[in-house]
């Protein structure tokens, strides 16, 4: 991990013995950022010193969520961990088994919204657990049945609804509070979501779509050659893919 300045100046640099797959995440004077050699470190921000780090014992694939006290990182091996943002210390986590055959490589970064957290998996289940102790309020499979069942974006919070998409072929609207389906919208490929004003981008791998979030009706397409990577960005009312 590098840091400088606007104008290119070096102020420090960290090692470790793994690659940092996931995007850091700065909150307040705190550098998150996990490393597929199992550990989550906590830097500071102006000088890069460690202050603490925690064994996940798994690679670490997603960027950290920091709110209310709480590191959350997914990991590859399809667990939600939930660490003490100032001690470092384990507060509880979230298992799911992998799936046998193969799964693509990745996981989704939690959502924490109102106290509760979702969380999804790559045997397409999608979880809300309680930001204080990770106790299960729903889990649900939500994917339709394929080889790739995975869930790798990020879900979407808005109101009452969360909304998340599956490899295998669907974007949901859920309701929050229960998990049951509001709508479907049938999407092969679908990897990527981003929820903007009025809009749910969703990124396949052979088109992006802007979906109209009230009811999944389809407001533009436009094609896309490539594999999705990191997750879309809307400025300036234009779709970054």
């Amino acid at each position: 991990v590098r840091a400088m300045t606007s104008e290119g100046v070096h102020l420090w640099e960290f090692e470790a013995k793994g690659s940092f797959d996931g995007t850091p995440r700065v909150a307040g004077d705190v550098v998150y950022i996990g490393s597929n050699n199992g550990f989550l470190y906590a830097l500071e921000l102006m000088t890069g010193r460690l202050r603490w780090k925690y064994d996940t014992q798994e690679e670490v694939g997603t960027q950290p969520v920091v709110a209310e006290g709480l590191v959350l990182v997914s990991t590859l091996a399809d667990t939600l961990f939930a660490i003490d943002a100032k001690t470092g210390e384990w507060r509880w986590h979230h298992r799911r088994e992998v799936p046998g055959g193969f799964t693509i490589r990745g996981a989704a970064s939690a959502a924490l919204a109102d106290g509760v957290v979702y969380a999804c998996y790559s045997d397409g289940h999608v979880a809300s657990l309680n930001a204080k102790d990770g106790s299960v309020r729903w889990d649900r499979r939500v994917a339709p049945a394929g080889q790739f069942m995975d869930i790798d974006s990020t879900p979407q919070v808005a109101g009452e609804r969360l909304f998340v998409g599956a490899f295998s072929g669907a974007v949901y609207a859920l309701d929050r509070g229960t998990g049951n389906i509001q709508w479907e919208f049938k999407s092969p490929g679908t990897a990527r979501l981003k929820l903007a004003p009025s809009l749910l981008i969703a990124v396949s791998a052979d088109r992006v779509l802007g979906l109209q979030p009230g009811d999944g009706s389809v407001l533009w397409s436009a094609p896309l050659k490539g594999s999705p990577a990191g997750e879309p960005m809307v400025v300036n009312n234009a779709a970054l893919v």
